[in-house]
């Protein structure tokens, strides 16, 4: 992770004794070991110093979170990503949609 991100992380912390936000410049990464970060933070506010320990684990692409099965899944990238054109169909058929989804759904029972 680069000290940058990190400052910012830290900017969005408030400090313990007043309860006001770090200020990026006033964060310094002091250095690192493994996924360790240590870090220092002065409140511009209260002069208060304090020392933060980060833990960043690295990882590739977090596993989503979903209670479709791996068919399920498999038809939605197939299907691609909604565009223009699907949001024009479904602004059009909403304003004529009279909210009754028990007849939606028992219309489409077959399709599903």
């Amino acid at each position: 992770m680069e000290e940058g991100t990190l400052k910012k992380l830290i900017s969005n912390i408030k400090c313990s004794s007043c309860r006001q936000r770090y200020e990026s410049q006033n964060v310094e990464v002091l250095g690192c070991s493994d996924q360790m970060w240590f870090i220092q933070a002065l409140c511009s506010s209260c002069h208060t110093q304090s020392l933060v320990v980060a833990m960043v684990q690295k990882t590739r692409h977090p596993e989503p979170v979903t209670d479709l099965t791996r068919t399920e899944q498999g038809k939605f990238v197939i299907t691609g990503a909604v565009n223009s054109d699907d949001l024009l169909k479904m602004h059009n058929y909403l304003k004529t949609f009279d909210g009754d989804f028990m007849c939606l759904f028992e219309s489409n029972k077959t399709q599903l």
